[in-house]
């Protein structure tokens, strides 16, 4: 592979990463500062939503496998979710006027597990790419070390 073939293939990680570390980060600061979650809620909502994650993950890989479409099993998966993971990631950073806190514990539950679904739809055909980028296993591993 070419270096501009890994490149691109690295870049295309990029908002997985990037998003993932901004939410490792900030989302707890973000709902216990910002929009006034109590901590319990703030744990509900972050457990819950990666444990969503770790049922859609395997839902999408099944879900990507009996995928036969003219632009093939991937492609797909990768530009339709990325507009939903967009608009979901900013609605997680959004304070709803006049909610109650049980109302903002609903939305950002609701947002962060439309985010993880989002993200598995875009992350799992993404990781799946590997094995067509080429032949040689090196090749791969090489591409992906990026």
């Amino acid at each position: 592979l070419s270096l501009v073939s890994k490149v691109c293939f690295a870049l295309g990680g990029m908002p997985y990463q990037m998003t993932n570390n901004v939410i490792g980060f900030f989302i707890s600061i973000f709902l216990l500062e910002v929009a006034q979650i109590r901590p319990a809620y703030a744990s509900v909502i972050l457990f819950g939503g990666r444990a969503w994650d770790a049922i859609t993950d395997p839902l999408v890989g099944f879900l990507v496998s009996k995928t036969n479409t003219r632009w093939g099993k991937l492609r797909p998966w990768i530009i339709f979710s990325a507009p939903f993971g967009v608009a979901s990631y900013f609605f997680l950073w959004y304070v709803p006027a006049d909610f109650s806190e049980e109302a903002r514990l609903g939305w950002y539950f609701l947002m962060y597990c439309l985010f993880e679904a989002a993200l598995s739809c875009f992350h799992v055909p993404y990781t799946a790419l590997t094995i067509y980028l080429s032949a040689d296993p090196k090749e791969r591993d090489s591409a992906t070390a990026y």
